[in-house]
């Protein structure tokens, strides 16, 4: 009965209370007759257990097979013990492949050079109007001469750009030496996976001619068709039921005729494989990109791994300081680096030396000069350095503004907090209680929100135009309410607790003021969701106070990549509230303890003003003040 009752949900508008699903494709009427023949009754209310399907573990085993045993295989103590092999036994060997290569011999790999007129290239994209800065040329040129490369991208260098260029790089290749070439863009998500390939698809119709050219976006016959996606790129994938143009795509492949694109997931690329019953190893491509690397780990890089052709290239884009992939169990100790990150695998056990971005487009200067403190290469600089909210009317400076609302308490000290020249700011409070919400930090939030409404500009100030240098025109214009939610502010916090408490208090807020309630839930979320955005305010909740709830997560709380990635979304203004207690924990776990600098050297040096602030929320017997410290840098 849990087969034949099974939903899939395909909606849920929290508004309104509803659930969409459909019903089990084997029994599609199973639960009508149940209702009918009056075995349930689904006027009641119902629960609905999740229940967790893996489909990947059956790709992998058949890639690892397909991969085999070859002679460049590594037979690692670690490894055998961590999957309980005692014995010395190998197995049969069998044949090396472009896929083996990657895997065990990725510095030969990074130390094999691809020979290309990269100076007549690199002209001819000038010329089309693709401009890349002096370590982006570095990492596009690097990508094109070997057969191996990784690009460490930190936040906002232009990594997609950078990546959209060397596909172009490689097709203009092609095209002059009127060779065929078939390229993959393969990312974790088909959003990461977007990022990269659309626009490459738009520059690859401006800048090459050629008679025989095909780009496509492969797509789960599980998944709707995307709206934003044309109907000329999208292309559904049923490995069980071929359309067509499936079949035709993999015999031009397979056949290895003109020019082809193909973005796909690591799954769909694994499908296009074995459509047909073909093998999950084959030489389909000839030039394979992995973006967002940080976020994919080893065995799902395997899949599209298993696609490479002979003295095909890979490139794989990345940041090791953003969120790792997300897995159920600790790696065995030792082998870390082999069961996570794609980029880590090759950075670490291959020594494959990355290309590096350095100029960052996104954030101020002082915001960059945090990720420094994260670990990033001092050479990584601000595009934008002066980059300024701009508050285009004053923050009032003793009454409270027209409209505030009574269930917020009113200080000047809110203003305080987001002063345009101070880009980095944080209030440390000693607090003791909270769990995993709090409402001082979520009335705070809400207060702070009230006030960038209709003052925050649509327009940072000193922005500099990527293209030609120059300063962007402020408009001296407020946000409109969807723009102000999707582009001008931005809440991150650690717990699904608190942002639900930060939700609600922001629709009691804002409601009045026609803000929908998707709009506000959109704009507030967990570190991990916040991962690729970016906004021109950030305001990070930690909500934690309670010291033993603290200790029980403290691996998670004081993660240095979690920080790093809740603090490098903000563009030109950064605020954050935390407990004393979070900044004093120490750690019993070495691991952890080196985790937490970031956060401390955040707090304790890198804002290195202080003075004491009082701000503060209503309870329902009236308002409770709450003293801390101000602590900024200008």
């Amino acid at each position: 009965m849990e087969a034949a009752t099974g939903v899939r949900i395909v909606a849920i508008d929290r508004d309104a209370g509803l659930i969409a699903f459909l019903p089990n494709n084997r029994f599609p009427t199973m639960l009508d007759d149940l209702e009918q023949h009056g075995l349930v009754d689904f006027s009641q209310d119902v629960i609905l257990d999740p229940v967790w399907i893996d489909t990947f573990t059956k790709k992998l085993r058949d890639t690892l097979h397909a991969i085999g045993n070859p002679p460049n295989a590594q037979n690692n103590t670690l490894v055998r013990r961590a999957v309980g092999l005692t014995t010395r036994r190998r197995g049969r060997q069998t044949p090396g492949s472009p896929a083996a290569d990657l895997l065990w011999a990725g510095t030969t790999l990074a130390n094999s050079v691809v020979n290309r007129s990269l100076p007549g290239i690199r002209q001819l994209l000038e010329q089309h109007g693709f401009s890349l800065n002096q370590s982006q040329w570095t990492a596009w040129e690097a990508s094109l001469s070997r057969r191996l490369q990784t690009i460490w991208g930190p936040p906002g260098t232009g990594k997609s750009r950078t990546l959209r260029a060397v596909a172009l790089g490689a097709i203009v290749d092609a095209v002059q030496r009127n060779i065929p070439l078939r390229v993959l863009i393969c990312a974790p998500t088909y959003n990461a996976l977007d990022n990269v390939l659309l626009e490459t698809v738009t520059a690859i119709g401006n800048v090459v001619q050629h008679p025989d050219l095909q780009c496509v976006r492969i797509r789960s016959t599980y998944r709707p068709a995307d709206p934003n996606i044309p109907n000329t790129l999208d292309l559904e994938l049923n490995k069980f039921n071929p359309s067509q143009a499936v079949q035709q795509l993999r015999q031009r492949i397979q056949n290895n005729t003109g020019i082809s694109v193909v973005g796909a997931t690591t799954e769909q690329t694994y499908n296009l494989l074995t459509t047909g019953n073909g093998s999950a190893r084959q030489e389909f491509f000839d030039f394979i990109i992995i973006d967002e690397a940080s976020q994919m780990d080893v065995s799902h890089a395997i899949l599209p791994f298993a696609a490479l052709a002979a003295d095909g290239v890979v490139v794989v884009a990345g940041d090791p300081m953003q969120l790792p992939p997300i897995h159920q169990a600790k790696a065995p100790v030792g082998l870390e680096a082999m069961v996570g990150s794609v980029y880590v695998f090759f950075e670490q056990l291959h020594q494959v030396q990355p290309a590096i971005l350095e100029e960052n487009y996104r954030s101020n200067q002082v915001i960059v000069e945090l990720a420094h403190e994260a670990g990033y290469d001092r050479s990584l600089s601000s595009y934008s350095p002066d980059l300024r909210i701009d508050l285009i009317t004053p923050l009032p400076s003793a009454t409270p503004p027209t409209g505030w609302p009574q269930t917020l308490y009113w200080t000047p000290e809110w203003g305080t907090l987001l002063e345009p020249d101070s880009p980095v700011t944080c209030f440390i409070y000693p607090e003791g209680k909270s769990s995993q919400w709090n409402p001082f930090e979520a009335d705070s939030v809400a207060a702070l929100a009230f006030l960038l409404y209709g003052r925050l500009g649509s327009q940072l100030l000193n922005e500099r135009d990527p293209n030609s240098g120059g300063v962007i025109t402020s408009s001296h214009t407020a946000f409109t309410m969807n723009d102000f939610w999707q582009r001008g502010i931005g809440i991150v916090t650690p717990h699904r607790a608190q942002q639900a408490l930060i939700v609600a208090r922001l629709q009691q807020v804002f409601g009045p003021l026609g803000a929908s309630n998707q709009l506000i839930r959109d704009a507030v979320d967990t570190v991990e969701r916040f991962q690729g955005q970016q906004r021109d305010v950030i305001i990070a909740s930690f909500a934690l106070g309670d010291q033993d709830a603290i200790q029980d997560e403290d691996e998670f709380l004081m993660s240095l990549n979690r920080f790093n990635v809740m603090t490098s979304r903000a563009r030109g203004k950064l605020i954050t509230l935390v407990t004393q207690e979070v900044v004093n924990h120490l750690s019993s776990e070495f691991e952890v303890l080196r985790q937490s600098r970031l956060l401390k050297v955040f707090v304790e040096s890198f804002c290195n003003n202080a003075r004491p602030m009082s701000l503060g929320h209503i309870m329902p017997n009236g308002g409770v003040q709450v003293d801390g410290w101000h602590k900024w840098r200008q």
